[in-house]
């Protein structure tokens, strides 16, 4: 972190992690959603299924 850093200068970066982290969950949730024949929530079936 630069503590000199003007306002525009903390925005700009501020949108650029913004994107950046925006960008990542959408490819983890492509990556999570190409998971195929794998249950991501192994206990979830003992709660709700009766």
């Amino acid at each position: 972190m630069n503590p000199e850093a003007s306002v525009k200068k903390q925005i700009q970066v501020g949108r650029i992690v913004v994107v950046a982290g925006c960008f990542i969950a959408v490819l983890m949730a492509i990556a999570l959603d190409n998971v195929k024949g794998q249950s991501l929530f192994i206990f979830s079936n003992r709660y709700w299924d009766s």
